[in-house]
């Protein structure tokens, strides 16, 4: 009977309370079946726990002796829960890799159900990515796979739904969300999500005011189901808080405000990889920052932006970038403390960066000796976001900045010998770099600068610079990686996933002397990028471009930049002096797009 007893603990929906038991049970049974799925239980909790680098060597490991003993209707469960851990942890590369293979497997073993499941996925993961005709085909072939199931014609019409809005099309978003089936439930999490950003949004049809109530009631319904489960979290609640929040901000602001607040409050106590947490912030931030702009409160937008990524509010000189969906907010503080700002709300698309920041944004900050940049979102790491004439820099992460801390080397990063395949240049060599008097410079070159062996020599450098190549490949990773020389088993992609999971103890400045290094992640919430990342593992500053960089002017650049911050200049007067001195001799002026982020 173990095999039954193994089955109810599944069936009570509680398996993880009775881990230890399903391992009991499925260690004595000669099926291999029962070990699948209880690793795969454990994999669950493990991630829920936010030990993601044990739940994927777990996933990974079983579906190894999964597909060898042939259980591929099995193996179907165990990629799907890793394709979805990658999705949640912005690991989108690695989903759609996993993806791809997962529907490959299911194509060969005529497993039909799991081939609809991965497109669906695939289709997800290619519209985060904003990916939008290819994943309109992804959802095409979804349809034409519809089983009949009302909840897969209820998915089917959300992702249709949220594409929409995704692309800032509002009124096709209203359309599409008002013939969603509630299949005998009540509006799940995101229809609710669909509506509350629809609260704002005007019914260009007669009876407007008739369709926005009933989308309210419709949601406040949803809302009221998600809070009534008994089993909900933490972090599930102030997930409501935010969405209702947001519903509220039209009807209620200061009961909408209050909301949000408890909502970060909330988020402030979870751990910084819980993947609700993620989400809850930026949402909240942006929704405060519109609800302020609203209000003409710019003070208090300006503290908004300050406190997100962890800062005191600068008193003065502050531009700040915010998108909500349709929104934008632009604040302005100028060299008195003046703060003033811009709302703009139903725009069809968001302007680029250069273009938000108007003439007059930048008439107010003319007389600044260094202005802090809060660029949220898709607005950070634009190299021309300000005249290369002024002192600025990117404020990121969620950090307080620290100094470097003495003692340690200056790690030069040089000559990786990166895959032939990827057929890049060969870079001019960089083997030293001046030190004072009792410091060290360490080199690491050639085969010794893969991706672990860099990782390993950073956590104890005062100083980092990196000359190697700067690539942008949505196959390897979400933001732009440096190539290196790969590892034993063929890795040679430095990305920012790998650099935030190394700790840099002493607060070095980092210097990507590499093309395309301040590339970021498209679609995040959050900015997600290199120089992000270095801030996140440590780092005081990151100094680095989106472009691509002349080989012959960076060493001169890069040489400069640092001597100058060195005898104590404040970095971003130090770079744009730099940049000044280096435009007047270099023919390709490359090294002008080179940004501070700290």
């Amino acid at each position: 009977q173990d095999d039954i007893l193994f089955g109810a603990i599944l069936m009570t929906e509680r398996p993880a309370a009775q881990l230890d038991l399903l391992g009991t049970l499925a260690a004595q049974s000669p099926d291999p079946w029962l070990r699948l799925v209880h690793a795969s239980e454990r994999a669950r909790v493990e991630a829920a726990g936010g030990q993601f680098a044990a739940a994927e060597q777990r996933l990974q490991g079983s579906l190894g002796r999964c597909h060898d003993e042939g259980l591929e209707y099995r193996c179907g469960y165990l990629e799907r829960e890793l394709v979805e851990m990658y999705y949640l942890l912005n690991r989108n590369s690695e989903a759609r890799r996993q993806a791809l293979t997962a529907w490959d497997h299911a194509r060969a073993s005529g497993e039909w159900g799991f081939e609809s499941v991965f497109v669906q996925e695939l289709e997800l993961i290619t519209e985060i990515r904003r990916g939008y005709p290819l994943a309109r085909a992804f959802l095409e072939e979804a349809r034409q796979r519809h089983n009949g199931r009302c909840e897969t014609d209820r998915y089917l019409r959300l992702r249709q739904a949220w594409m929409a809005v995704d692309q800032l099309q509002l009124d096709a978003a209203r359309a599409a969300v008002q013939g969603i089936p509630l299949c005998g439930e009540p509006p799940l999490p995101e229809h609710v999500h669909i509506l509350a950003v629809l609260a704002h949004h005007p019914v260009a049809a007669a009876g407007s005011a008739q369709v926005l109530s009933a989308e309210a009631t419709e949601a406040r319904r949803g809302l009221l189901a998600h809070r009534a489960r008994p089993d909900r979290t933490r972090a599930q609640v102030a997930s409501a808080d935010t969405l209702e929040g947001r519903l509220l901000l039209e009807s209620d602001p200061a009961a909408g405000r209050a909301l949000l607040e408890r909502a970060l409050g909330a988020a402030a106590e979870l751990d910084p990889l819980d993947l609700d947490r993620i989400s809850i912030r930026p949402q909240a931030y942006g929704l405060l920052l519109v609800e302020a702009a609203r209000r003409g409160a710019w003070d208090e937008a300006r503290r908004r932006f300050a406190e997100e990524v962890a800062v005191a509010a600068p008193p003065r000189c502050v531009l700040g970038l915010s998108a909500d969906f349709d929104r934008l907010v632009v604040l302005a503080v100028d060299g008195d403390g003046r703060a003033t700002g811009v709302l703009r709300e139903g725009l069809t698309a968001i302007p680029a960066a250069r273009e938000a920041v108007t003439p007059s944004v930048r008439a107010a900050l003319e007389r600044c000796p260094v202005i802090d940049v809060f660029a949220r979102g898709a607005f950070q790491g634009a190299p021309d976001l300000l005249p290369a004439g002024l002192a600025w820099r990117y404020r990121v992460g969620q950090h307080p900045s620290e100094a470097p801390a003495p003692g340690g080397a200056r790690l030069i990063v040089s000559a990786p010998e990166a895959p032939a395949s990827l057929a890049l240049p060969t870079l001019s060599p960089w083997n030293r770099w001046a030190a004072a008097p009792g410091e060290s410079v360490r080199l690491v070159t050639g085969k010794q600068a893969t991706p672990a062996g860099v990782a390993a020599a950073m956590g104890d450098a005062s100083e980092v610079l990196f000359h190697a190549h700067g690539l942008v490949d949505l196959r390897v990773a979400d933001a732009s990686f440096l190539a290196l020389s790969p590892d034993e088993a063929g890795r040679y992609a430095l990305t920012a996933g790998e650099v935030r999971a190394h700790p840099l103890a002493r607060h070095p400045i980092v210097y990507l002397a590499s093309c395309h290094a301040a590339v970021t992640s498209p679609g995040r919430i959050q900015p997600w990028s290199l120089p992000a990342a270095f801030l996140e593992a440590g780092a005081s500053a990151v100094f680095a471009s989106s472009n691509e960089l002349s080989d012959a002017e960076v060493r001169p650049f890069f040489d400069d930049l640092a001597a100058a911050i060195r005898r104590g200049t404040e970095p971003a007067v130090a770079l744009r002096d730099a940049r000044a001195r280096a435009s007047r001799g270099a023919p390709s002026g490359s090294a002008a797009s080179v940004m501070l982020f700290q």
